[in-house]
């Protein structure tokens, strides 16, 4: 006679030690402070929208990670009139972005594109932007740019794609005055963290947003400076 709880039993097993294999390697990645509010994050979800945000002031001229080793080309492209060549890059990447608007506004983009095919991009603004993580806008002062919205296709993470992109960038920043840079990095983004920790090891503000899922209105909360240091309602 064969014994189907024995064989319970050991999926069961199987189960707990993959469950504790996995809560190791999320304290190993993001640290015990991050892996405890990753686990509450988790939690709370049914009822609520909780994400937390590290914001970085970081000088242009701060050293910058070596270029990738592989050979890729970088473009920046500013105005409307190079609105159908970055529509069709980003497209390509099967992704969507109010392109025409931000160009309109002056904003920046840096593509990256390895043989002719695109394969990450960042923005940069020079002036205010709203913020819809925050449902604010961000100030954005004389001399400073605003960096944001990265992104890297999946198989090309760990590549240093975003290294090179965010340097090309911020050195078309440079050539046009700007001296300082501001952008925010979710907490549980740990790749982005350890980039940004190269350029500067120190966040200047902690963003926390909760939002009951029952109410439009969040409540945002900011530690080591102000809220409206940074922003404003739109």
């Amino acid at each position: 006679m064969i014994s189907h709880h024995a064989g319970l039993a050991e999926t069961e097993d199987s189960d707990r030690t993959g469950r504790l294999r996995r809560s190791v390697q999320i304290l190993q990645q993001d640290g015990f402070g991050c892996a405890a509010w990753r686990i509450g994050r988790k939690f709370v979800s049914p009822i609520m929208k909780a994400e937390a945000y590290f914001m970085f002031d970081t000088a242009l001229g701060a050293p910058a990670p070596a270029d990738p080793g592989e050979t890729m080309q970088v473009q920046v492209c500013q105005g409307l009139e190079s609105f159908e060549s970055v529509e069709a890059h980003i497209a390509s990447m099967g992704i969507k972005r109010n392109v025409a608007e931000r160009l309109e506004r002056g904003e920046a983009v840096a593509i990256v594109s390895c043989k002719a095919q695109a394969v990450g991009f960042t923005w940069v603004a020079f002036a205010d932007v709203p913020v819809k993580e925050f449902d604010l806008t961000i100030v954005v002062p004389t001399g400073y740019i605003y960096h944001y919205d990265s992104f890297v296709l999946p198989e090309w993470r760990g590549r240093g794609v975003h290294a090179f992109m965010i340097k090309t960038a911020r050195q078309f920043a440079r050539d046009r005055g700007c001296e300082r840079s501001v952008s925010w990095i979710n907490v549980l983004n740990q790749p982005s963290l350890r980039l940004m920790q190269k350029w500067n090891r120190q966040h200047g503000m902690i963003i926390l947003y909760l939002r009951l899922r029952i109410f439009a209105r969040p409540l945002r909360a900011a530690f080591g400076q102000p809220l409206c240091s940074r922003f404003r309602k739109p």
